[in-house]
């Protein structure tokens, strides 16, 4: 991937999980905040994520399930986000990528276990 198309990657998945951080209702009932990847290119993701983590953005784990993983965004990532807002910098890169994250609400208690 050329280098802007990583940068679009990064801030799309920092905007998602701003903007889920904010769509919550009552925290009480999230224990964790498990997401699905659902991008055909998830090397690519994958590679952003642990990107993002790295940088201290977000926080990212492992699960059992290939292509779910546990992902908090840190309030650095939540810095970052409304730095670019202020700045203008927010390119329109939802035309770009469509959702790569779905956030898994419901899972059985057994699987919860093992994860965290």
């Amino acid at each position: 991937m050329l280098p802007l198309e990583n940068d679009l990657l990064r801030l799309k998945i920092l905007w998602e999980l701003y903007q889920n951080l904010f769509t919550v209702c009552d925290y009480r009932e999230i224990q964790t905040q498990r997401y699905k990847i659902v991008s055909d290119n998830i090397s690519n993701v994958l590679a952003a994520i642990y990107y993002l983590d790295g940088k201290g953005y977000i926080n990212a784990r492992n699960t059992k399930d290939k292509n779910v993983l546990i992902l908090y965004i840190r309030s650095r990532g939540i810095d970052e986000i409304e730095h670019r807002w202020r700045k203008g910098n927010m390119l329109l890169f939802g035309s770009c990528y469509s959702n790569i994250l779905i956030r898994e609400t419901k899972y059985e208690d057994s699987d919860k276990s093992g994860d965290d």
